[in-house]
């Protein structure tokens, strides 16, 4: 299809509610209230308020639209799909001085003006060395200019004192000349230089942080005044898999069991979902699936109440039709009968699933089907266990806390260790959620330090992923410090396994 110009009349109306550029940048969500919509630029705070507007994306996805820097001298027009990322690095973007928040400079300028301008008014904001001081003091945010080999990175420093959490992100500022792909990470040392840490890698963009505790620091350089953090950039080519992208898969030829044109219609408003039994409505009568209407208590479409009535009527309809997996778009070809779809869905080996570290290290790799193998290699590869036995040094009045990663049978699992209130605690998660399927037990045999020969056996099942540890008594396995003191000496060592069945 040939791409349209927007007559000027018509462009200064398709404006962003909250920004005021052109709503050329997608997702693109409408007001409830019908004064407006936002564009892609702009967070959405409350989701509730907003529908999104796909049939304005489908149309205007042909429109050609001019770039917001048309001001500062650009000439660009672009469909949607290429302008976002035009903008970003546009030659005629003009950026105001990172230090605007925590001083009063006022400067804005282009790209290529911005390191002059730090040298001059901000050199302690230069990163010398690559790295900077970490204190968990005081509350702050700060941005760093860091250049690297002629490219520019702001590096953003936030402190949480109360929380006692620190988190940096970094961002490149591209020019359109470049097409190099960058990501970064963090080597944390003591200020004695014995011991460092190396964070795990991340994009280059300010939505991809990397968080860390004062508890956690402490845990792996032991207690230190302060800290020196290192920010060290990383070239990717393009054809290299970024680690927190879903697994690429090509698009799904369509199943002909499926009446496309019939089940387009059963999407839910919400959440675009097909929508499965049980469906409910509205006061009004418009319908939603399960989960979503749970969720509202309003209609985002009349407002009125979410009376969470069961829709029978069209339940007896959809039962009969044949649904694709919610999970196509990443490779499942799986289509049955309404009623069957809850089933698959619930263990489908295409459902997206975490880092099992994404709750400890903040790590925010993400996959579907494949890639945890790989990534636990590359990026976690300290923690998983090389052998079933494992020795941790104890004291009996020190809370103390372990996280592995174990690999069996093609599977990978999370294993948790936790000492506290004089308990000893074990419990092992599944990574993929799908693998969930597979039913198998862990063992855990405590060794006998003293020499006595005796024996504590203990065996638990294996449960699905959760973010919290020691929630549940019945998913984890317990004994007391009562139980097995004479075992002990400065360490508590014991054997763990996992088997099927």
């Amino acid at each position: 299809m040939s791409k349209l110009f927007i007559p000027a009349d018509i462009l200064d109306k398709m404006v962003c509610l909250n920004c005021s550029l052109y709503l050329s940048v997608f997702p693109i969500h409408t007001k409830n209230d019908s004064s407006g919509a936002v564009c892609g630029r702009c967070p959405i705070t409350d989701k509730s308020k907003y529908i999104r507007d796909e049939a304005y994306e489908t149309i205007s996805q042909y429109l050609l639209f001019p770039c917001r820097h048309t001001a500062n001298g650009c000439h660009e027009n672009l469909t949607p799909n290429k302008l976002s990322e035009h903008e970003i690095s546009c030659k005629f973007r003009k950026f105001d001085c990172p230090s605007v928040g925590f001083s009063e400079c006022t400067w804005q300028g282009p790209r290529n003006e911005m390191l002059p301008h730090f040298e001059v008014k901000h050199p302690d904001l230069l990163l010398k060395n690559d790295s900077f001081e970490l204190r968990f003091n005081d509350t702050l945010v700060q941005k760093f200019l860091l250049c690297k080999d002629d490219r520019l990175f702001l590096v953003k420093k936030e402190v949480e004192s109360h929380k006692r959490v620190f988190i940096c992100s970094v961002e490149h500022l591209r020019s359109e000349e470049e097409d190099q792909q960058f990501h970064y990470f963090l080597k944390v040392l003591g200020c004695e230089r014995t011991y460092m840490y190396t964070s795990n890698e991340k994009s280059s963009e300010w939505d991809d942080p990397t968080s860390l505790t004062s508890d956690f620091l402490k845990e792996k350089l032991g207690e230190q005044q302060f800290y020196i953090v290192t920010v060290e950039i990383v070239a990717h080519n393009k054809n290299e898999k970024v680690l927190t992208q879903l697994a690429k898969v090509s698009e799904p030829k369509n199943n002909e069991k499926i009446d496309w044109e019939k089940i387009s219609n059963l999407k839910c408003p919400i959440c675009s979902l097909y929508m499965l039994p049980p469906i409910f409505e509205c006061k009004t009568g418009h319908s939603f699936c399960d989960d979503c209407s749970a969720k509202e208590k309003k209609c985002p479409i009349c407002r009125d109440p979410m009376d969470r009535v069961q829709n029978f009527t069209i339940e007896a309809v959809v039962k009969c039709m044949t649904y694709p997996c919610r999970y196509r778009r990443y490779g499942c070809q799986f289509a049955n009968k309404a009623l069957s779809m809850a089933e698959h869905e619930k263990f489908c080996e295409f459902s997206p699933y975490n880092c099992p570290m994404k709750a400890t290290l903040g790590c925010q790799w993400t996959s579907c089907n494949t890639g945890i193998y790989e990534h636990i290699e590359e990026n976690h590869l300290d923690l998983v266990l090389k052998a079933e036995k494992v020795d941790i040094p104890f004291s009996r009045n020190e809370l103390n806390e372990k996280i592995y990663l174990i690999k069996f049978s093609k599977l990978a699992f999370k294993f948790v260790y936790k000492y506290e209130n004089e308990k000893f605690h074990w419990e092992i998660q599944h990574v993929n959620p799908a693998a969930t399927k597979e039913t198998c037990r862990f063992e855990v045999d405590i060794i006998d330090l003293s020499g006595n020969k005796r024996r504590c056996f203990l065996s638990g099942i294996v449960t699905v992923p959760a973010e919290e540890h020691f929630l549940d008594p019945t998913k984890y396995v317990m004994v007391t410090f009562e139980q097995i003191q004479s075992f002990i000496t400065d360490k508590v060592s014991f054997r763990i396994r996992i088997v099927k069945g």
